[in-house]
């Protein structure tokens, strides 16, 4: 379903290109999207469903990050959004 890749794309790009005070939103937004509506190839479906898991540890402020309990901030968001991009 090429539309709904080209949402979660456009979504991802939001996420990267946004300030943190709005980034949650288009979090939660994405989430939401995978888990209820988006039905891939197992392949990509995988994929998808480990990034929506991953982001549940997305924390921007560095205050309230716990890296002990696998928190991550922005350098790693980055990351993990360039793979997905890379195998979707």
């Amino acid at each position: 379903m090429p539309d709904d890749i080209n949402k979660i794309k456009t979504l991802l790009h939001k996420i990267q290109t946004s300030y943190a005070h709005v980034r949650a939103g288009y979090i939660t937004e994405l989430q939401n999207k995978i888990w209820d509506e988006i039905n891939e190839p197992v392949e990509i479906q995988e994929v998808l469903d480990d990034l929506a898991f991953n982001l549940n540890f997305y924390e921007s402020d560095v205050r309230d990050r716990d890296e002990a309990e696998g928190y991550f901030g922005d350098e790693r968001l980055t990351e993990i959004i360039n793979a997905v991009l890379e195998k979707i």
